[in-house]
């Protein structure tokens, strides 16, 4: 199925509105994610129920700002695993600033997810105490790279599942179901010869932890700065090929993995990369959401490559259908015709 006779442009013709701006509070700062002061502080155990998430985007600091669609991923999680604490981890020192931000949407998905946590965390004290400790302390000119920001995300996911185990998300999916009956451990492939980094699940001890300690040894000795995803699909893929003592991913077995299970790239990648705009097709709505909700946990839209491509709250989209029925909350906070 191809996109060449589905028409886009009445999209691309309705007028950008900014951000959505409510009062929570008029500056306060978020508490660090080890030391928050109200004791919801992640749990270093292997059976803990959390899932994370991660922004870095301004790691140097600033106002905490958040889009419908992250917002919409952080819901949907909260909503299909209500005994789960979310965290929510901005890196850098972040403020919410009530006169500046879209504090509407952040202030509805807190109240009505009281399992939602929004933490900072700064990236340098983060990693002590794991093998990434030495790799920021030694090479001060990691920021000069131009995927600097991705490749912090890569790494930061790693030493948090590292840390404390859990289940990691990247920003750009609906959550669909619940993962409890997924396992401890787990991966799934991605396109191609990859392993996935953008859904991962390890415990905090046993072959989970073992496995982010390896990543995370390898990544610290052999940080490739140039290449984009060197530190995401390739590592997790070189890694749990030396753990499962094979040299193709098809190969991979839970068995050989040693319990580390392999699932299939439709289980969160129901559509792949090279048919991400399927989500946003008109026409293919309706065929759209039962293939993914018939077929995945997730619905993975993938944002780095359609993050320009604006979606008005009103329009006809896959995307906006699954928004409407797993992230209610962020859904009904926009008014029809606001950007999405």
């Amino acid at each position: 199925m191809y996109f060449l006779d589905v028409d886009f442009s009445e999209n691309y013709t309705k007028k950008s509105i900014l951000s959505i701006n409510d009062p929570i509070i008029e500056l306060e700062e978020l508490q660090d994610v080890d030391t928050a002061t109200d004791g919801v502080i992640p749990a270093r155990n292997s059976s803990a129920y959390q899932i994370f998430f991660l922004e870095t985007s301004y790691p140097e600091g600033g106002f905490l700002n958040i889009t419908p669609r992250e917002a919409c991923a952080v819901e949907s999680a909260a909503k299909m695993h209500p005994h789960h604490n979310i965290y929510l981890l901005f890196v850098g020192n972040i403020t919410i600033n009530s006169a500046l931000n879209c504090t509407k949407i952040v202030k509805n998905v807190l109240r009505d997810n009281p399992n939602v946590f929004l933490r900072k965390l700064d990236y340098v004290e983060f990693s002590k105490g794991t093998p990434m400790e030495d790799f920021f302390k030694k090479n001060k000119n990691f920021k000069e790279s131009k995927f600097f920001k991705t490749h912090l995300a890569d790494m930061l996911r790693l030493i948090t599942l590292y840390k404390y185990g859990g289940l990691y998300f990247d920003l750009d999916v609906v959550v669909l179901k619940n993962f409890e009956e997924l396992g401890e451990n787990f991966v799934a492939r991605a396109e191609g010869p990859f392993m996935m980094s953008g859904t991962l699940q390890f415990s905090s001890k046993g072959i989970g932890h073992i496995f982010a300690e390896n990543c995370l040894k390898d990544l610290a000795k052999h940080y490739r700065p140039g290449i984009w995803g060197a530190q995401g699909p390739e590592l997790i893929t070189r890694q749990m090929k030396r753990i499962c003592g094979v040299n193709s991913v098809n190969d991979m077995t839970v068995e050989r993995c040693k319990g580390i299970k392999i699932f299939e790239r439709s289980k969160f990648l129901p559509v792949p990369y090279t048919n991400h705009k399927k989500y946003f097709a008109p026409k293919l709505t309706a065929r759209m959401v039962k293939h993914v909700e018939k077929s995945s946990f997730t619905a993975h839209i993938f944002s780095k490559m359609n993050r320009h491509f604006k979606l008005f709250k009103g329009d006809k989209a896959a995307y906006l259908s699954l928004a409407e029925k797993y992230c209610p909350v962020v859904y009904n906070t926009l008014d029809v015709g606001d950007p999405f």
